[in-house]
């Protein structure tokens, strides 16, 4: 048995999932297993993992039909038996010394999570998202992006996620990570962090074009974000629960409004969901310092763009 499994999600990724496996295979660490699902690829990724699988005695491949990312996520939890977890997406990238730097603190202390740092990848070109590695009260912190994280990052006991029965929900495309991330979190006991930045997130120039702009990601931060608030095994504290509805969730719409402005969406249509989502908006919290300033006014710049008065 490995130590670690890394499960990589994988739907049409030919045009980088080489790239990917061999930068896990180049990590200084041996001990563990890549476990790929093919969530119904109709492209080339099949044969480029199935001979990378020839070349190398630890990549495991399953190939189911498509159901979306957290489908295939949770497929591969399901058939993992190392001690500990990684997740990466199909077309991001390890250092060469994730998996040594993050074990070797995870398994000193026998911690639950282990965390680092991470890059954008734009154009090939790589920016160090800064981040605070802020321990005390970690997951107010991540929730109000203090503590900038990507599912990459994370080490996580297997025994976390199995104890407490934490899946990532299937029945969205949007906001699963943050959710499964939370719960992640709120169930360690003890967290350990890398204050390097040790994995590579890939990020389209174009995604936040009109054509992958979609409003209905408003509807899923409000659902995750509320099914987090309601999760009674959580246990949320107060501090928690406003980082998580009074300033996360507010952002999320007041943002995503901002950019739909932004490329010319109706403003008709735009007021419907502001008035939708008003009382939400207008319950921010002021406790997070210059992070709720900044909401503040940009919940002021909303509404003016939006033609009304006051807020």
């Amino acid at each position: 048995m490995a130590k670690i499994d890394v499960i990589i999600p994988l739907y049409n990724g030919e045009d980088f999932i080489l790239d990917t496996i061999k930068s896990v295979e180049n990590n200084t660490f041996k001990d563990f297993n890549i476990i790929v699902v093919d969530d119904g690829s109709k492209d080339n990724s099949s044969k480029i993992v199935r001979n990378l699988a020839k070349n190398y005695g630890n990549i495991l491949y399953f190939y189911k039909e498509n159901s979306g990312v957290s489908s295939a996520r949770n497929y591969g939890i399901e058939r993992s038996n190392s001690k500990y977890l990684c997740f990466l997406d199909a077309d991001d990238l390890h250092n060469p010394l994730f998996l040594e730097k993050l074990y070797e603190k995870i398994s000193l202390k026998d911690s639950d999570l282990c965390l680092c740092g991470y890059n954008q990848l734009i154009d090939e070109k790589i920016y160090p998202k800064k981040t605070r590695f802020i321990k005390n009260d970690f997951l107010t912190n991540y929730l109000i992006t203090k503590n900038k994280f990507h599912i990459s990052c994370f080490m996580i006991k297997r025994d976390i996620i199995l104890a407490n029965k934490i899946k990532f929900f299937e029945n969205t495309s949007y906001g699963e990570d943050i959710e499964f991330l939370s719960k992640v979190i709120k169930h360690s006991k003890n967290i350990e962090l890398v204050k390097e930045y040790l994995t590579y997130y890939r990020i389209d120039p174009e995604r936040d074009s009109l054509s992958s702009f979609n409003l209905k990601k408003i509807e899923d931060d409000v659902a995750y974000s509320f099914r987090l608030f309601d999760d009674k095994k959580l246990n949320l504290n107060d501090r928690e629960k406003k980082a998580l509805i009074n300033h996360k969730l507010v952002g999320s719409i007041v943002n995503k409004l901002l950019k739909a402005i932004e490329l010319g969406y109706d403003l008709d249509i735009l007021r419907q969901i502001y008035n939708t989502y008003e009382p939400i908006i207008v319950d921010r919290t002021n406790i997070f310092g210059l992070r709720s300033l900044k909401l503040y006014l940009n919940t002021v710049k909303l509404q003016k763009k939006l033609g009304y008065d006051k807020i």
